[in-house]
């Protein structure tokens, strides 16, 4: 496939003489001032990149996303670009950049210390039909899931999230029927400029934002599109999501390959008091040498999935990931759980999405719906954390006065015991604040208070 344009993220040198390509099991909320840069530092690349005619997509306090013309670039670092397929991804086609040539950094940018080619993020034109009837149980968007999150009684005194600035990092948001129906509102804007913000090719940020709003559907909600059909830039929208400084971020997603820039914007949205929400993952971890890695930053809320039944009896997902963590001494994901299927495929909530979208095709040939019909049945940890969000802004719009720095804890106080299932990596349900398998449980609404 032929190179037009070429987006990389710019790591820094930081001022306190910490680098995340060699400390970083060392970062954390209480050390991440010793790993930020300069901002003269960040000020001189922009100048310099805007010169040589490339445009800055999205910054932040301890990084840049540039893209320019693949010319450009090469002549820049003294390198050669090729576009190559990632050979494992069997669904649909995912391209990353690579160098044929070391990347030079010219002498003028001493300041900075790494040029990052993007890894990809991994999910965890028809018209939409009306919902579809399905002969195996499953739940729907927004009763179901309202419901099993104990929801209804805020819902009831006018509690819908409203004022508590939410945003999601994932693939897009369709303007469906079904949001239209719901008289829900957002608003969506691309991590580059190239992105077609009103298009959700792959179609999963579609299918979680149904979720996340079954719980909170008054927030006021955005969509930052990481991607596109082949492309992810998750760094950018990470930068981009961190500028609107919203109250939190919802990540159901993790990385194809390891990537330190983006703990550093993680890190430096937590120093925000953004409170950062992450799947833990559908079998993924966070070794190095992982093909696909999800996230277990300490200070993030990492979610894990638990199954309800039809008697509400919960049980620990085999597809939700639990792990030590590799990077982060004494870290164990998750910190707690919201609602997921099971295996094989974690077939449980109808949910919309973009009609003949990637996902709408995929899923259609197993799950009863059609494959440009705008529905899809799935779930997973991407959805685990999507209903988690939703109690999170209810939970902030009820208690706005709440330390952040406190609120996983508390969030714990609120589970529910698992104590039936087995996760992904083995590890059987154990309710307990810091083990490999649920966390602290089932989160609900139940105990939130009005």
């Amino acid at each position: 496939m032929e190179i037009l344009e070429v987006v990389f993220s710019v790591t820094f040198y930081s001022d306190g003489g910490k680098s995340i390509y060699r400390e970083l099991g060392e970062l954390n909320r209480d050390t991440f001032k010793d790993y930020i840069p300069k901002q003269e530092g960040i000020e001189e690349a922009v100048h310099f990149f805007l010169a040589k005619g490339c445009i800055v997509e999205a910054r932040s306090e301890v990084g840049i996303t540039v893209s320019c013309e693949k010319e450009i670039f090469e002549e820049i670092f003294t390198t050669e670009i090729v576009y190559n397929r990632i050979k494992y991804i069997k669904d649909f086609d995912k391209y990353i950049y690579e160098n044929k040539k070391e990347i030079i950094i010219p002498k003028e940018l001493k300041q900075i210390e790494r040029i990052i080619l993007p890894k990809q993020s991994f999910e965890l034109e028809s018209k939409e039909t009306q919902r579809p009837d399905l002969n195996y149980r499953h739940l729907n968007v927004p009763e179901d899931i309202a419901a099993i999150a104990n929801a209804g009684t805020l819902h009831d005194n006018g509690y819908f999230g409203q004022g508590i600035r939410v945003i999601m990092i994932d693939t897009g948001l369709y303007e469906h029927q079904y949001y239209k129906e719901k008289c829900i509102s957002f608003n969506r804007i691309g991590a580059v400029n190239s992105f077609l913000v009103d298009k959700d090719e792959r179609g999963h940020g579609t299918a979680m934002s149904s979720v996340l709003l079954s719980i909170a559907p008054k927030c006021d909600y955005t969509l930052v599109k990481s991607c596109n059909k082949i492309n992810s830039y998750p760094i950018p929208a990470l930068q981009k999501a961190v500028g609107l400084v919203p109250d939190v971020i919802n990540c159901s997603w993790g990385i194809i390959g390891y990537e330190p820039q983006i703990y550093l914007e993680i890190a430096n949205a937590v120093s925000k008091n953004i409170i950062m929400v992450y799947s833990s993952g559908n079998g993924s971890s966070d070794r190095k040498n992982a093909f696909f890695q999800s996230i277990a930053y300490p200070d993030i809320i990492s979610v894990g999935g638990c199954f309800v039944n039809t008697n509400m009896e919960l049980e620990l997902s085999d597809i939700s990931s639990g792990y030590k963590s590799e990077l982060f001494d004494e870290r164990c994901v998750p910190d707690l759980c919201g609602i997921c299927g099971k295996m094989p495929k974690a077939q449980l909530i109808l949910m919309p999405t973009q009609p003949g979208c990637i996902f709408d095709v995929s899923n259609g040939k197993r799950d009863g719906t059609g494959q440009e019909d705008g529905w899809m049945v799935s779930s997973g940890t991407s959805a685990a954390a999507a209903y988690v969000t939703g109690l999170i802004a209810l939970y902030l719009q009820l208690h706005p006065d709440i330390d952040r720095r406190n609120l996983k804890g508390v969030l714990r106080s609120h589970c529910n015991p698992i104590n039936k299932g087995i996760n992904y990596m083995g590890y059987p349900a154990e309710t307990d604040w810091n083990n490999c398998s649920c966390g602290s449980g089932f989160l609900t609404a139940k105990n939130f208070g009005i």
